[in-house]
């Protein structure tokens, strides 16, 4: 099985855990509030007799971040045509903050994505796109706390 998403968002990159007075560890409101838009984008879009995907994935993530108004005519025609690349904030992060959200709704554990390619270019609005594909059996868990292939 092979899916596509495409939300039009603002990735936000996976924010560091917070600690709170009393010991407490959870994760900064950003981010939260990015994983939420992400899963009910997401949910909107899956068909009714969707199920959980348990195989080993492939998954392939592209940010689109918007350019700068503030940025000169030359520079913004420039990163429209990918010259220049965005510097803000980590890929991997907001790969994870992605992958994160999408843990329970398509599919059981982030942890089944054995293969992922990222990229983060410059467009005219915010964007976020995606694509799964099952590349392998089922997904368990052992005893011992590794990963096999099932039946």
């Amino acid at each position: 099985m092979r899916l596509t998403f495409s939300l039009p968002l603002a990735s936000i990159p996976k924010g560091r855990p917070r600690t709170a007075r009393a010991g407490h560890v959870y994760t900064p409101k950003r981010t939260r509030e990015f994983e939420t838009a992400v899963t009910k984008a997401v949910l909107q879009r899956l068909p009714e007799d969707f199920t959980l995907l348990t195989g080993y994935l492939s998954m392939s993530y592209t940010f689109y971040l918007k350019v700068p108004k503030s940025w000169p005519k030359s520079k913004r025609e420039q990163a429209l045509a990918k010259v220049i690349y965005p510097q803000v904030g980590d890929l991997d992060n907001r790969v994870k903050a992605v992958s994160d959200a999408l843990n329970g709704v398509l599919f059981l554990d982030d942890k089944q994505i054995v293969k992922s390619t990222e990229q983060v270019f410059y467009a005219k609005g915010d964007a976020v796109q995606f694509t799964v594909s099952e590349i392998g059996s089922a997904y368990e868990r052992d005893n011992t706390g590794g990963v096999g292939v099932g039946g």
